[in-house]
């Protein structure tokens, strides 16, 4: 347990494999590419991009 904040850079590729991954916060967990953003909170969703939404299905519609 860190009872300050860690922080990890990589400077190429990140790559993790697992059966299951938990990522939990108590207030925001925020991914982030380019000018684009996915945030969850405790109250919603927030996506932010300036280019397309895409919602896409591989199954049986």
């Amino acid at each position: 347990m860190f009872k300050k904040n860690q922080s990890t850079q990589v400077t190429k590729d990140l790559y993790i494999k697992a059966t299951n991954i938990c990522i939990e916060a108590t207030t925001n967990i925020t991914l982030k590419v380019g000018q684009s953003h996915i945030a969850i909170e405790q109250t919603g969703i927030k996506i932010g991009t300036k280019g397309d939404i895409k919602i896409e299905s591989t199954g049986p519609t």
